[in-house]
């Protein structure tokens, strides 16, 4: 998917791989690899430079959306495993959740940007 995206912005294999850190062949390997999967080609090479089947501009869209959603996983997934994201629930009776929540939710979300926070307010039993 990378590699797919990458030569499709770059519009060469070779800028492809530099925009991936990876050598021309290795790239070049991996693109083979990928048609092979798909079972269609992505690229026609003419006079040394890739055109783009159409094909490949029909998928070029959803690659950029899945690839920005795993990049949006990525970040969430390293968010929650450094504590730096999560759920945190909280319940009161009325008074306390109408007096102190909101000041102490507000607080909170300064220092914690990416936590969710759920209150749940119940009465006094």
């Amino acid at each position: 998917l990378e590699v797919f995206i990458a030569v499709m912005r770059a519009g060469t294999v070779t800028a492809g791989a530099r925009m991936l850190n990876i050598s021309q062949p290795a790239l070049s390997q991996i693109l083979l690899h990928a048609e092979d999967e798909l079972g269609f080609t992505l690229f026609e090479r003419v006079k040394g430079r890739l055109r783009p089947t159409p094909e490949a501009l029909e998928i070029f869209p959803d690659a950029e959306r899945l690839s920005a959603g795993l990049e949006g996983l990525r970040r969430k997934t390293t968010d929650l495993r450094l504590g730096r994201a999560g759920l945190v629930r909280v319940a009161a009776s009325p008074p306390p959740a109408m007096a102190i929540l909101p000041r102490a939710f507000t607080k909170f979300r300064v220092q914690h940007p990416n936590m969710m926070l759920r209150a749940h307010s119940a009465p006094i039993a």
